[in-house]
């Protein structure tokens, strides 16, 4: 403990002051003040209200300090002058028993004047606690159920009514505080305790078998088998009978019905039912075969002189009519409008598409076929020799088959194309021109050479040198090219070269 002294030594009166002040103090009696009026005096009160160390008539002379530490804990202090008060406060309703120290210390050498305090407080304020409810054993076929007390925590009485017995019967239990506590939660309680079971409660639960069920198959496009069912073998406490579609199991006396398997329906803890159904509740499915759906056919286009066709073929498994008659084998319809409808025959289906009736028009021959026009193909006249030519030539762009006959008038030059009948004119190549009665003309632009006169070229004045002739010497024929007319051209080269020959046939240079 912490104490404080001084230098002086304390003389025998204060000597014996202090051993009958620390007497008192052990002994748990107030100090009473033994000396003079100003005598030291230290006081300590520890209720659930609070521990509270002072001290009175002290000297400020000297080192006054009080001290409280609760549970082992911090020390809370305060120092003083001749008289203090300090207050620690007790944790309330926690139900604990708390421990404290305290201290009055002084320098001032008289021991008697220092003291020092420990003990215990509490528990302090109200306590709070739950009730533990308690059980009951459920009953069986061999013994009664019976009621389970519980051990209750410290402040809770317990009354109950009746006020002994755990076996069958209605039980009321109180939980009531005592003091220093409270109760929190449930503070009655009513417990019925069961006899032992008897007739169907000792019953063996079981669970029925529900039946072989084989649902309608198809045998074929619109043919099939109906569903059948087969009962459960008897057995296990259970046998089985059928009304019907409905299957009815029956327990046995030493067995029940609790809790069943899907499908089945609870009638009471000996019987429950069962309702056999099908994939198809009229007994096999259509068994329909779903098919495409038919494509209508698209008529032929006609010609100049062929109508339009339209050829219906039949397709498997579908039943085709054309103009409300039923086909029975692949036909051809000629010109008109006609319509087609598909309906799929027994045992098949188109699905969920749904079949119109399509309306297919063919189209007659047309009046006249188109015929092309050839263009004919001109010569022009040109000169062949001094005032002479050729004659134009037009030759007609007749082709055999193309059904147009041509005739060329040399006086107008104008050639004519005329289609055969059936056929008409279309498509006319440029230079053609149609005229009102279904003909189409052509006129042909004629070139005229002219007189094809030659033009005559007069020699040059200065000397021509000598030529050589060797072997005779035959004019060329020279084509018009619009120069000198070569007839005359030949002739002067004819007597040039016989001019060489005169000489002697040698070579003469200008």
């Amino acid at each position: 403990m912490k104490r404080h002294f001084s230098t002086r030594r304390p003389g025998p009166v204060r000597s014996l002051m202090s051993v009958l002040a620390v007497a008192l103090v052990a002994f748990g009696l107030p100090l009473v003040t033994m000396g003079p009026a100003s005598a030291h005096t230290p006081n300590l009160s520890a209720t659930c209200a609070g521990i509270t160390v002072s001290g009175t008539a002290y000297e400020s002379r000297d080192t006054n300090t009080l001290g409280i530490r609760l549970d082992g804990g911090t020390w809370t202090t305060k120092t003083f002058s001749t008289g203090g008060t300090l207050t620690v406060l007790i944790p309330q309703n926690d139900g604990q028993t708390h421990s404290y120290e305290a201290y009055v210390h002084t320098s001032n050498p008289y021991q008697g004047y220092s003291h020092d305090y420990a003990g215990t407080v509490g528990p302090c304020g109200t306590k709070h606690v739950s009730a533990v409810l308690w059980e009951k054993t459920p009953p069986t076929c061999d013994a009664d159920g019976a009621l389970v007390p519980k051990v209750e925590p410290e402040g809770v009485k317990v009354d109950r009514s009746p006020a002994t017995g755990t076996g069958p019967g209605t039980y009321t239990i109180t939980f009531s505080a005592k003091p220093g506590f409270a109760i929190d939660g449930a503070k009655t309680q009513t417990i019925t305790v069961l006899p032992k079971l008897t007739g169907d409660q000792c019953a063996t639960e079981v669970q029925p078998v529900k039946p072989t069920i084989t649902n309608p198959a198809c045998t074929g496009p619109g043919t099939g088998t109906g569903g059948s069912f087969v009962l459960p073998a008897n057995g296990g406490g259970i046998s089985y009978t059928k009304a019907g579609n409905v299957v009815t199991a029956t327990a046995d006396a030493t067995h029940k019905f609790v809790s069943l398997p899907a499908g089945w329906t609870l009638v009471d803890a000996h019987h429950a039912t069962y309702t056999v159904s099908y994939t198809s509740p009229g007994g096999y499915p259509e068994c329909l075969v779903e098919l495409p759906v038919p494509v209508p056919p698209v008529a032929s286009a006609p010609t100049c002189d062929t109508d339009g066709s339209l050829v219906v073929a039949l397709t498997e498994h579908v039943v085709t009519t054309v103009d409300g008659a039923t086909l029975e084998a692949q036909t051809s319809f000629g010109p008109g409008e006609h319509t087609i409808g598909y309906a799929p025959a027994a045992g098949y289906t188109f699905g969920e598409a749904v079949v119109t009736p399509t309306v297919v028009t063919v189209l007659p021959a047309t009046l006249d076929c188109p015929a092309a026009v050839v263009s004919p193909t001109v010569t022009q006249s040109v000169c062949t020799g001094p005032g002479t030519h050729s004659d134009p030539v037009v030759k007609l762009g007749d082709v055999e088959g193309d059904h147009v006959s041509y005739v060329y008038d040399a006086t107008g030059h104008v050639v004519t194309a005329t289609a055969d009948t059936g056929f008409a004119l279309a498509n006319l190549p440029t230079g053609w021109t149609l005229q009102e009665n279904g003909k189409a003309t052509y006129p042909v632009v004629l070139t005229d050479p002219g007189a094809c006169l030659v033009t005559v070229v007069s020699p040059p004045t200065t000397t021509s040198p000598t030529v050589e002739v060797q072997g005779p010497v035959t004019p060329s024929v020279l084509p018009n090219t619009g120069g000198p007319n070569p007839w005359l051209l030949a002739a002067g080269l004819a007597l040039v070269a016989g001019g060489a020959l005169l000489v002697g046939g040698r070579r003469r240079r200008s």
